[in-house]
């Protein structure tokens, strides 16, 4: 997704980058960004590392595609990209 959409010395955030703007006061409706970032209460997409170990104990880091939810303040793992799952996109400047 970050490899069509944003500049070469950008990338998609992290799943905690995205998830620690959420408001997550349950008084405001609907829950989403501050304003003064100009996010939409729509989905983003989103990119994590997960790191686990496989049978043999070695470490395994895999890269997993997550959707962030700025209306309804949530995120989800996405097991395959298609199509029909519709998401922003916002890309942050690489380190």
């Amino acid at each position: 997704v970050a490899k069509t959409t944003c500049p070469s010395s950008y990338r998609l955030p992290t799943r905690i980058e995205l998830v620690t703007l959420l408001n997550l006061d349950p008084k405001k409706t609907p829950v989403r960004a501050s304003d003064s970032l100009g996010l939409q209460a729509t989905k983003y997409w989103t990119t994590s590392l997960e790191r686990t170990n496989n049978k043999e104990g070695n470490l395994l880091i895999t890269s997993k595609h997550w959707v962030v939810s700025f209306a309804a303040g949530s995120d989800a793992p996405v097991a395959r990209i298609e199509e029909s799952l519709k998401a922003s996109v916002i890309c942050v400047k690489a380190k």
